[in-house]
């Protein structure tokens, strides 16, 4: 997706129940919807499943959208959009609030476009959940029936070691093919939306989609202009392999579908 600079997230990393003495942040605020005692941990994942942030700082009865409101990212974020109308976004789901720099699916699509938009964004999220899925199956101590033993800050640390490892691991070659990810996420209740920023995302979300919809359809005409003329019997207009060379410079991907027939791909990656 345009502009689309990577997901964000949340997950939860079982703990033990904590010290009593801790007035600031008693046991009970680490108890999650599910009533076990957690970290809820916010991460940024980029195309290349690399954790681009992490926030394990959180207890587990803390919304994703009130991580979110207090987040470095979304303070870089917004401060640059309010600074120069910067053009990058990341997407969230329900839990998280519509701004003009994280989009959110529609909670009820009432146009074909918007239900696109939400396959779209669902497949672009689906980043993040095998990332974090991938994450657990690697380091096991994350898993919620395994607990970490530790207070909370000595957790959230060991939380960080994690990230950074899975990141190294990454880059370096490791080969994370064959691991079955772990499924541990929950859902989430939506996000209450209001404000000046919400009236501009909800503005925003539509230009987008009016964007995806225009640029889809003038790659398909072209698209369909070039398997035409290759296809017709009689002599077109312009030499096909000169034509094919100036749609290759235009449409890269799509020209590599061309070359495979992939029109599954394409029904896949362009559903705009």
């Amino acid at each position: 997706m345009p502009n689309v600079i990577g997901c964000v997230d949340c997950t939860h990393i079982s703990i033990i129940r904590p010290l009593m003495h801790d007035t600031e942040r008693p046991p009970r605020l680490y108890i999650n919807r599910k009533k076990f005692y957690s970290l809820n941990v916010e991460a940024t994942v980029d195309s290349d499943l690399i954790f681009t942030s992490v926030n394990p700082k959180f207890p587990g009865a803390t919304h994703d959208s009130g991580i979110w409101m207090k987040s470095p990212v979304r303070n870089h974020m917004k401060k640059e959009f309010l600074r120069n109308r910067e053009q990058h976004i990341v997407l969230g789901d329900k839990g998280y609030p519509l701004e003009p720099f994280i989009f959110t699916p529609y909670p009820t699509p009432e146009t074909d476009n918007q239900e696109r938009f939400n396959r779209l964004h669902e497949q672009a999220r689906n980043t993040i959940e095998r990332s974090f899925g991938v994450l657990k199956a690697v380091f096991r101590c994350l898993l919620k029936h395994r607990v970490l033993h530790y207070k909370p800050v000595i957790a959230g640390k060991i939380t960080n070691a994690c990230f950074t490892l899975y990141n190294y691991m990454r880059r370096n070659g490791y080969n994370f093919d064959q691991i079955e990810g772990v499924n541990e996420e929950f859902e989430n209740d939506i996000a209450l939306n209001d404000g000046e920023l919400y009236r501009i995302g909800l503005e925003r979300r539509e230009t987008y989609i009016s964007a995806l919809v225009l640029a889809s359809s003038n790659e398909k005409n072209s698209l369909t202009e070039f398997l035409e003329c290759t296809q017709s019997s009689d002599s077109p207009k312009e030499h096909p392999q000169k034509m094919f060379y100036g749609f290759v410079r235009r449409f890269p991907e799509l020209a590599a579908l061309v070359a495979g027939n992939c029109q599954n791909t394409w029904k896949s990656k362009y559903l705009l």
